[in-house]
């Protein structure tokens, strides 16, 4: 996973909490996250399937609350959205204990040449 994935993992994670906090629509929320996941360019199939095994009822809601034309029930749909949440964090703790290929050659920025 690149650094740039894993900010796009930290932007989901935020979006969900924003949606938690009443700060956009379900709608807005779901259009975010799949924008996130189609930009990160995620090449790991195992993890790919998984995310949309967790996004999959959260869509599914969306198309059923976008039919009637309001936002779905919160209790319905937040276990669904905890689950991707606790997912998107597992896969942000993966990424941070293994240690990345290109860090050792990089000089701390208080390093002197």
């Amino acid at each position: 996973m690149s650094k740039f994935q894993y900010r796009l993992l930290e932007k989901m994670v935020q979006l969900l909490q924003d949606f938690d906090h009443g700060k956009m629509s379900f709608h807005v929320l779901v259009g975010r996250l799949e924008e996130a996941i189609e930009r990160a360019g995620f090449r790991d199939q195992e993890l790919v399937r998984k995310w949309y095994e967790y996004l999959n009822p959260i869509e599914e809601a969306e198309t059923v609350a976008w039919h009637e034309m309001e936002d779905p029930d919160y209790e319905k749909v937040h276990p669904y959205l905890q689950k991707l949440k606790d997912f998107i964090l597992e896969q942000e703790q993966s990424f941070n204990s293994h240690p990345h290929p290109h860090a050792a050659h990089r000089k701390p920025a208080h390093a002197k040449n």
